[in-house]
């Protein structure tokens, strides 16, 4: 189902079902589907995640290397700033090594460079590398349907970090058989997201996220889902959480240099495996 689809069927379960829900003003033709956490907030999770990987190649308070142009971030065709990672599968959950994402084949190389030329670098191309290095990793995240009990008209797609999901799994340790995220026998929860100072007051740190039950006296509140609730059509995960960007076209946008770099080491790679063919038919080996 589309996105309009979606909202207007949003629109129909307010004006007919909720009075409440009708005198929202934050909702309107352009809402936002993406769930941002604030300090504190009571949700509803439903349905079942999904796991994905991605990179974060935008600005960055705590690394400044770029992997793409500037204006790769601008314009018509500009790119986001965090980018699904291509060698990972939604379906399987699994990561091809063998992929075709050009993030992480950047990272193989400059691993590659600062294992086996470690001694030809002086101490500031090696940092440079090195942060090169840790820009290109990835992001492991998970998403989720949920109710925001503030905004309570229509599905948001939540993103987690391990964190949140590891806390989350805990709660749901103290409540099986149950499961929190049910239609029938689910519960609301307290999220709350807190940042840390990263010291010397420079306002950089981690942020971290707790969750805990919404209590009724010495036990968890069960909230079924209402019928409007139930009414609502969940978004796809997979499909408007597992958009890929054209890998040719964000290798082009690549800085220079990275690109420059990228080139050497492909070359390197043709030349080695021609010479790996020759040996094979000569000595009748296995080229591999």
């Amino acid at each position: 189902m589309s996105v309009m689809k979606h909202i207007e069927n949003l629109q129909k379960s307010i004006a007919k079902n909720d009075e409440k829900r009708s005198d929202n003003k934050s909702f309107n033709n352009e809402y936002n589907i993406w769930y941002k956490w604030t300090p504190e907030q009571v949700v509803r999770f439903v349905g079942d995640f999904i796991q994905q990987r991605s990179h974060w190649i935008g600005p960055s308070e705590f690394n400044n290397t770029k992997i793409l142009t500037s204006d790769a971030f601008s314009g018509e065709d500009k790119v986001p700033f965090n980018v699904n990672c291509a060698n990972w599968d939604l379906e399987t959950e699994e990561y091809d090594p063998n992929g075709p994402c050009v993030i992480c084949k950047l990272r193989k190389v400059v691993y590659e460079i600062l294992k086996s030329e470690k001694d030809a670098l002086d101490e500031s191309q090696q940092k440079r590398l090195d942060q090169l290095h840790k820009k290109c990793g990835y992001r492991q995240s998970y998403s989720w349907n949920l109710i925001d009990r503030e905004e309570a008209i229509g599905f948001k797609i939540a993103n987690l970090g391990k964190g949140l999901l590891e806390s989350l799994l805990n709660l749901h340790s103290s409540y099986q058989p149950s499961e929190f995220w049910g239609e029938e026998d689910g519960v609301d929860l307290v999220v709350k997201k807190t940042k840390k100072d990263g010291g010397s007051g420079s306002g950089k740190g981690k942020t971290d996220y707790s969750a805990s039950f919404v209590m009724e006296g010495p036990q968890a509140k069960v909230t079924p889902l209402t019928d409007v609730e139930k009414g609502w059509d969940m978004f796809d995960l997979k499909v408007l959480c597992g958009k890929q960007q054209d890998q040719d076209k964000l290798r082009s946008m690549f800085d220079p240099e990275w690109q420059q770099l990228l080139e050497a080491y492909e070359t390197d790679d043709d030349e080695d495996e021609n010479e790996n063919k020759g040996k094979a038919k000569k000595d009748g080996g296995d080229p591999f």
